[in-house]
């Protein structure tokens, strides 16, 4: 299914992440409406009943829960917006010298509790591994960076293209705000 996404990630600057089976996010800042119904037929064709659902909203996790309910009763829908930029986080555990054990279950606690507080401060956790943590970040949020810095590294990128403020957070560019 992510095919068709991909061709759209690195034409348009788009970042899907895969959140259940058969279920995508997509950053989609600058598509138009004729994009989203583009990609709609050419993605109903070979999968049937596929919903494409496209909101606008400050806050990540709202946007997320916004589009689960119109994903509800409509297969496929736009709003109109005003691009923002997106505040993408990558947070990385901070390790414990010479103890490899202890490192790993402080890396998997840490992440863990990272990812809680993202999500419930608004922001929208993408992807959660060994090796960190990446969300999309609600703006209100960057003000209390302080407490999270005292546990893990913090690097944020940002850009009105999705897929290059996912670069600029996980130092893939020379542009990304480390906050350790």
């Amino acid at each position: 299914m992510s095919g068709y996404v991909k061709r759209y990630e690195k034409a348009r600057g788009c970042a899907s992440y895969r959140v259940l089976p058969g279920a995508l996010i997509v950053l989609s800042n600058g598509l138009s409406k004729e994009d989203h119904y583009e990609l709609y037929e050419s993605m109903n064709a070979e999968y049937p009943g596929i919903r494409v659902v496209s909101v606008v909203h400050e806050n990540p996790l709202y946007a997320l829960i916004k589009a689960s309910k119109i994903m509800e009763r409509e297969s496929l829908y736009y709003e109109d917006g005003v691009e923002r930029e997106y505040h993408i986080g990558y947070f990385t555990p901070k390790s414990i010298p010479n103890d490899l054990l202890n490192n790993l279950v402080h890396a998997y606690s840490t992440l863990f509790n990272t990812a809680m507080l993202l999500l419930n401060s608004g922001s929208l956790p993408l992807k959660v591994s060994i090796r960190g943590v990446l969300a999309v970040l609600n703006k209100f949020i960057l003000n209390q960076l302080d407490y999270i810095k005292a546990r893990v590294h913090v690097n944020v990128g940002v850009d009105y293209s999705a897929r290059e403020a996912v670069k600029k957070a996980i130092g893939r560019m020379g542009t990304s705000t480390r906050c350790s």
